[in-house]
């Protein structure tokens, strides 16, 4: 069959360019809407069918560049790496845009804050297995889900962690503890997190059960790569996804080597952080959000702030510094334990639960991260029951984030501005901040609660 000709009308949220007829939807990877190109068909299920580019029928797209990664196509996760720096740009606006005609709002969107060209991931799950060419590897799920997809000159990753793959997938062969050959094995993946401060990597291991040859293969691999500082072993139940909290959030797991954290900075602030801890992908970017809430939050000292789902405090820390005081609530108890003790020192408290009644009181103006999932119905009672003059919210799924401003809108709010991140270069994926004020102007009844500094717990 010869392949067909298509032109992509509009925008996936992955990354792919959609056809849409006669009750099928054809997704194109490395399509252009606007662009009419020749496509090889891959598979599909139901009324959806995949494809990938292969080659214009006519003048290529303005926006299209070649990838700079030879292993783009089978593993998927560059899916927008064809496209220059601003076709990039506007493919994220257009789903932004889309997004807001849904719920029918008319928001101003502000241009895509961009990081550095050379960003690069340090915290990344490495999985075990074979590769697309048959080959024992670590490295990232293919794009089809069914291999590993082995990126040794990755773009997106540290020069730190590309070693580290072959120096593991080696290891791991080495000491028989690899998932292969129809058996279940042992590892099944292993997550990394870099210091932005030394270079040094805190491995941690997902493994199917506990194993002595586990505590030589930590090692040995301390021996092999010398970036390595400590190794901990977390062991993974069946058919769970890799590295699941518990409720706490805590990721519970058992020292085989070296050190048990590692140190982050983050706009001036420093964080010690661990196997638990949610430490943002791309630190730069995230830093470069949380100033962004906090200008769009516009706090000035004596307001009384509060970060909702505040994480490991970098939000309610940034906010602090502006305001003399702001706090951090997030309902895992583990990981408020540990933003209190990064936080020592600092005017940023952090809590498991909020006293509405003497915050709402002072008017309160709230920073709320509603990650992928969006503003649910019980944060935004929480929130209108704070009173606050002005909200800032903050997610990554478009769709979700503008159901969340629309049930803010039907809860006597206006929304002000919508800023775009690129949080993930190459990829679809933008961190969305919205500031969001009340139509009530009463004016607060209390002054915010008083100063402090924390000291840590």
């Amino acid at each position: 069959m010869a392949d067909p000709v298509v032109t992509p009308e509009g925008w996936l949220a992955r990354g792919d360019a959609y056809v849409r007829g006669d009750g099928v939807q054809l997704a194109v990877f490395g399509g252009i809407p606007g662009e009419r190109a020749r496509v090889r068909l891959t598979g599909g299920k139901g009324r959806q069918e995949f494809a990938k580019w292969v080659a214009p029928s006519g003048k290529a797209h303005p926006d299209r560049v070649k990838p700079a990664c030879d292993r783009l196509t089978p593993c998927g996760r560059c899916s927008i790496m064809h496209l220059n720096w601003s076709g990039q740009d506007r493919m994220r606006l257009e789903l932004v845009r889309d997004a807001l005609r849904e719920v029918r709002l008319e928001v101003p969107v502000q241009p895509v804050v961009r990081g550095a060209d050379t960003d690069a991931l340090l915290v990344t799950t490495l999985v075990a297995g074979r590769s697309d060419q048959g080959r024992i590897r670590l490295g990232f799920p293919a794009r089809d889900g069914r291999e590993v997809v082995a990126v040794p000159d990755c773009l997106v990753v540290t020069p730190a962690i590309r070693n580290l793959m072959g120096a593991a997938a080696w290891l791991l062969q080495d000491l028989d503890l690899w998932p292969w050959d129809g058996r279940k094995g042992t590892v099944r993946a292993l997550r990394v997190v870099q210091s932005t401060d030394t270079g040094e990597l805190l491995v941690i291991i997902g493994a199917a059960r506990q194993s002595p040859v586990l505590g030589e293969f930590a090692e040995k691999l301390a021996a092999r790569h010398g970036a390595v500082a400590g190794v901990l072993l977390h062991l993974e139940e069946s058919g769970r996804e890799a590295f699941p909290p518990d409720e706490e959030g805590e990721i519970l797991c058992t020292p085989l080597y070296g050190k048990l954290t590692v140190d982050v900075t983050i706009e001036g602030h420093s964080f010690r952080v661990g196997p638990s801890e949610p430490v943002p992908t791309y630190p730069a970017m995230a830093g470069k959000v949380a100033v962004g809430v906090a200008e769009l939050l516009d706090a000035a000292p004596g307001d009384a702030v509060v970060d909702l789902a505040c994480g490991i405090g970098l939000r309610t820390r940034v906010l602090a510094a502006r305001s003399g005081w702001a706090l951090g609530v997030d309902p895992r108890a583990g990981i408020v334990r540990r933003a209190r003790e990064n936080a020592a020192g600092s005017a940023a408290e952090f809590a498991t639960e909020l006293d509405v009644d003497r915050l709402a009181a002072a008017r309160p103006l709230v920073s709320v991260d509603v990650g992928t999932r969006g503003l649910q119905p019980e944060q935004v009672d929480a929130i209108v029951a704070l009173r606050p003059r002005r909200v800032v919210l903050a997610g990554s799924n478009p769709r979700s984030f503008a159901r969340g401003l629309e049930a803010l809108v039907a809860r006597g709010h206006r929304v002000d501005a919508v800023r775009p991140y690129d949080v993930a270069p190459h990829t679809p994926f933008v961190e969305l901040v919205a500031r969001v004020s009340s139509l009530d102007e009463t004016p607060a009844e209390r002054r915010a609660p008083r100063r402090r500094t924390v000291r840590g717990a």
